[in-house]
């Protein structure tokens, strides 16, 4: 995980992708569109059958974005980081512009000590009271990676104990048991399992003991929320719910199909025929080539266009690098070299064609709730080319796709 963890930064974080971003004008990025979602708002949603429901009765499919975690892009901008966006209403009128009506916002155990309860509070209601003048919703979600009921983690600083993470959900769901405008709760951002690369049916029964616990402290003090519980493998996998579902009533099961993650199990074995029987919310989403590079399938195709690096094949592979920075600069280069080259690059075209058509198609089809990570030009994979709200490709894509489902609504 922490060698896993180290390309990821790299990438995320030193890595500029040239070609992957919009060509519209910064004036783009201001235009009001105004998008009104009813009369009916703020309401309470139930789950019934394999739905999400509003308070008619009528089935209810969410679009919407993903932030960065809240208390992390509250201190960046006290640092004055200007490649993170400024904490304020324009976030939200500008998610709004692009069509989207929830947010999924985190909070991450580093900022939940560091900013303090009513730190955080602050910031949520913020959150609640920017999203409610544009009749937008937000659902919560505590940013922890990892394996609470063995208290495996990659990394410390999306790790919490299991007493934690209860007291946070105790605390938050009675300060805010009567907030209509926060439609669910999500227990954790990625549950992985005892041995994360290799979930088991043990692995879902333990997390799913926790999970039910976590619900029953949340339900003391809100009886009526909709809650989401994640699945395996990063929170990809919820496979197992079809013959061991969460023992409780309206459950959402979330599910995270980033494209390298098909590899593991295909959208339908993994989360679309869980989707035929129970309410399913893709709450994180994305691409870049990044995204199609962690593909070892992808990987193979890429290194017979460039002959000259498979010499350094296996240790670019991911989870091969070790913490050194002769291999950091071996990876810069090498990636380099893939993003420059014309085949290369056609082919990652290609495949990122492939890919949005069709989890556009798949979850129109299943009726499967979604937001996309991530509305920031900071983290990958970026929505937002810049602080002038200018999207990337992927950026324009989702809008494109929020804009076209709920602008007319």
């Amino acid at each position: 995980m922490k060698r896993h963890l180290l390309l990821t930064l790299f990438l995320l974080f030193t890595f500029n992708l040239p070609s992957f971003s919009g060509s519209k004008s910064p004036e783009e990025g201001s235009q009001q569109l105004a998008v009104n979602y009813g009369a009916e708002y703020p309401q309470e949603f139930r789950v019934v059958e394999n739905k999400i429901v509003d308070r008619n009765g009528e089935p209810k499919i969410f679009r919407g974005l993903d932030m960065v975690t809240i208390t992390h892009l509250k201190t960046q901008n006290q640092r004055g980081k200007r490649e993170y966006l400024d904490w304020g209403e324009e976030i939200f009128r500008q998610m709004n512009n692009w069509g989207s009506e929830i947010t999924r916002i985190q909070i991450h155990p580093n900022g939940w000590a560091r900013f303090g309860r009513e730190g955080v509070i602050r910031l949520i209601d913020q959150a609640i009271e920017w999203s409610s003048n544009y009749n937008m919703y937000i659902f919560l979600q505590y940013n922890i990676i990892g394996f609470p009921p063995t208290q495996t983690y990659g990394n410390n600083y999306k790790a919490a104990t299991k007493n934690d993470i209860l007291e946070f959900w105790n605390f938050i769901s009675e300060h805010y048991k009567d907030s209509k405008v926060i439609a669910f709760y999500e227990l954790i951002n990625e549950p992985t399992s005892t041995r994360p690369m290799n979930p088991t049916l043990e692995d879902w029964l333990l997390w799913k003991e926790f999970a039910e616990e976590i619900i029953d402290t949340i339900r003391s003090n809100d009886p009526n929320s909709v809650i989401i519980v994640n699945g395996l493998y990063w929170g990809y996998d919820i496979s197992y719910a079809i013959d061991h579902p969460i023992d409780r009533e309206n459950i959402v099961y979330g599910t995270h199909p980033y494209p390298q993650k098909a590899l593991y199990k295909s959208w339908e074995e993994a989360f679309g025929a869980v989707a035929d029987k129970y309410p399913v919310f893709v709450t994180e989403f994305g691409f870049d080539y990044i995204s199609f590079l962690k593909d070892r399938e992808v990987q193979k195709k890429v290194f017979d266009f460039l002959p000259h690096l498979k010499n350094v094949k296996k240790r670019l592979m991911m989870g091969q690098f070790e913490e050194s920075d002769d291999k950091i600069d071996l990876m810069k280069e090498v990636y380099r070299d893939i993003l420059s080259h014309p085949k290369a690059m056609e082919y990652l075209r290609e495949i990122e064609e492939k890919y949005r058509i069709g989890i556009k198609q798949y979850l129109e089809r299943k009726g499967i709730s979604w937001t996309a990570f991530c509305f920031s030009p900071r983290f990958r994979p970026s929505l937002l080319q810049n602080g002038s709200y200018v999207p990337t490709e992927s950026g324009k894509f989702f809008r494109d796709w929020l804009l076209e489902k709920n602008i007319h609504k």
